[in-house]
């Protein structure tokens, strides 16, 4: 899938900034994108707390996640690389499925010390639980969403979100998210997102939000 961007960046040749799924060599890149982008975010704070390791220990998490997506999910970056969204598609049996040794649960035992990968076990388990409630058969769940901080309220998060919302509306798929920062709520639910659950993960983990879209028909 590509779509046209229209970031607004001077300079930028706008006929030539797409949207589209990234590549193994551009892996890199992104993952510097969001390792910045999600720097100050309550769950990568809660499993991270030590700032002075905390840069390495984003990069690899990243690493893991995107290489997962890019073997069983979807990743979607930008030409000039302004952003990233990392979808996975629960339940759709049709889709590659990673060796288990290479799940980021799997592979962020080497980065982890005791506590954080306990914390971090929580964290998915607690999630998912909340996920199963929603008894969705199948769905697209969109993992992470950064943006070049230059370039926010420029409508590159929103460009990168389209094609699989697009997909999910022509599929009759409903999607999901999980937040921890408030302030993204106002941006998915421009999106058609709504929320369904909001808890703190094991009681004292940061604040999340759940949050649904229904496809539209």
């Amino acid at each position: 899938m590509q779509m046209e961007l229209m970031a607004g960046v001077p300079g930028m040749s706008y006929e030539l900034e797409t949207v589209s799924l990234i590549t193994q060599p551009e892996v890199r890149d992104y993952i510097r994108i969001l390792r910045d982008a999600f720097w100050h975010d309550p769950l990568m704070e809660y499993l991270f707390p030590d700032e002075s390791k905390r840069r390495r220990k984003l990069e690899y998490f990243f690493r893991a996640n995107i290489e997962f997506g890019l073997t069983s999910g979807e990743v979607y970056g930008t030409t000039s690389m302004l952003g990233c969204a990392v979808w996975m598609f629960p339940g759709d049996n049709a889709r590659a499925r990673a060796d288990r040794l290479k799940v980021p649960a799997e592979r962020l035992r080497q980065v982890f010390n005791g506590e954080s990968y306990q914390r971090y076990l929580d964290f998915e388990h607690y999630v998912r639980d909340v996920h199963i409630r929603l008894q969705y058969p199948t769905y697209c769940l969109l993992l992470f969403l950064g943006v070049e901080e230059s370039q926010r309220g420029r409508g590159v998060g929103h460009r990168l979100m389209q094609p699989v919302l697009r997909y999910a509306d022509d599929k009759g798929l409903p999607c999901v998210l999980d937040t921890m920062n408030g302030d993204n709520l106002p941006f998915y639910r421009k999106l058609g997102f709504t929320v369904s659950s909001e808890y703190c993960i094991c009681g004292h983990g940061p604040r999340t939000w759940t949050m649904t879209r229904r496809p539209v028909l």
